[in-house]
């Protein structure tokens, strides 16, 4: 399995805290169970002389941030296994003191625009592209083989909006090889970007179809009346692992809540259930 972390310190390199001891420790133990690990961290000023003369210069670009666009550079040290990424641009990590700026807010905005944030199959979800060699680390975000599961997250809204904006932000990248954390890669990325929001779509027409005929149902309801398709398994409703039901009702209630967001179906409390219509 492919592994990238994204962590504002990591220990060895720069510490503060228990967040670098687990940055730290958890990459080098996936490491030893054959995993390929990559770390993204700033470069910091305090990180050492020991480490620096270590490090490999690999490339720059520029991260959009607001207006501007800003100075990246990434050097690389690899170390235990690890390939760590440090993200470079003195005027916000040349700081002896972590945390606590003024502008701290900005200095990890323009952190987090570095490792492309893709938020939708999770909350938090982050790519990252090597635009040297045209390589995207695609983690969960784009799948070839199956389609990556979005469902529902307490203080997350419109999962699936978002997924589908982050789909579109990375497909401006240009791509030789991405590289998904699950099976093979069978076409380009944009072909594949291109087929994952048609079945999105086909999804909603297929919502909004459930709605008009049975109005009034629970999202565990419409899940059971949409098509599924399970490997080795019956597609009838019934015969559904357990597992696999946690998914589909998961997948139908952000589809629900992408329309209610757009006033394309509404819902209703009724007997402390949420039931919905067209």
């Amino acid at each position: 399995m492919r592994i990238l972390f994204a962590s504002s310190e990591v220990a060895p390199f720069i510490k503060t805290g228990g967040l670098a001891d687990v940055a730290g420790s958890l990459p080098k133990a996936l490491a030893q169970e054959g995993h390929d690990v990559k770390v993204i961290l700033p470069l910091y000023e305090g990180v050492g002389e020991q480490w620096r003369s270590q490090m490999k210069f690999e490339q720059y670009y520029n991260v959009t941030l607001s207006w501007r666009h800003v100075y990246c550079g990434v050097f690389s040290l690899e170390q235990d296994g690890v390939t760590y990424w440090f993200v470079d641009n003195e005027y916000y990590f040349k700081r002896w003191q972590l945390y606590g700026h003024f502008d701290d807010c900005e200095r990890f905005a323009y952190f987090s625009r570095a490792v492309i944030e893709t938020p939708g199959h999770t909350p938090g979800h982050v790519c990252l592209y090597d635009r040297e060699n045209k390589v995207m680390f695609l983690g969960d975000h784009v799948l070839f083989d199956i389609t990556p599961n979005i469902t529902t997250w307490q203080g997350f809204e419109d999962p699936l909006g978002k997924y589908v904006h982050s789909l579109m932000d990375i497909s401006i990248f240009d791509v030789r090889l991405p590289l998904p954390a699950h099976r093979t890669v069978s076409c380009t990325m944009a072909e594949r970007i291109g087929t994952i929001i048609e079945h999105h779509g086909a999804r909603i027409r297929e919502l909004i179809g459930v709605l008009e005929h049975e109005p009034g149902l629970t999202a565990y309801e419409i899940a059971g009346r949409m098509r599924w398709k399970v490997r080795g398994k019956s597609s009838a409703w019934e015969d559904f692992p357990l597992q696999q039901k946690w998914f589909a009702v998961g997948e139908a209630a952000a589809h629900l809540e992408y329309l209610t967001t757009r006033g394309r179906a509404r819902r209703e409390e009724s007997g402390g259930l949420w039931r919905f219509y067209p």
